[in-house]
């Protein structure tokens, strides 16, 4: 849910993001007061090509993928078929880190 604050009326907005099998699993607010939201998605689907974070559209009132972030890993795959999610930490001065397992870490 959202809070319009010009409104004062809440709102429940998906946590889907676009038609993909992806959605907003933590946020984040940077410092310019943009949301951000890490991507999951259920532990059967494994969709190619959806970057580590979205970013929440004010005027549509919805998440999108960031195409920034592609190249990093939002997760890995152990050998027994399990999901592992990069970690994502958005530090006081407004920097991303993201830790992928087995990559590298990103800012």
């Amino acid at each position: 849910m959202i809070y319009r604050t010009d409104t004062k009326i809440w709102k429940t907005i998906s946590a889907q993001i676009g038609n993909t099998e992806a959605y907003v699993q933590e946020l984040f607010v940077s410092k310019d007061g943009s949301v951000w939201g890490q991507n999951a998605w259920t532990a059967y689907s494994n969709p190619s090509g959806i970057p580590v974070l979205s970013k929440y559209n004010k005027k549509e009132e919805k998440f999108e993928l960031d195409k920034n972030v592609v190249s990093i890993p939002a997760a890995w795959r152990n050998s027994g078929g399990y999901d592992y999610w990069s970690n994502v930490l958005l530090d006081q001065s407004g920097m991303f880190w993201i830790v992928a397992n087995n990559d590298a870490i990103f800012s």
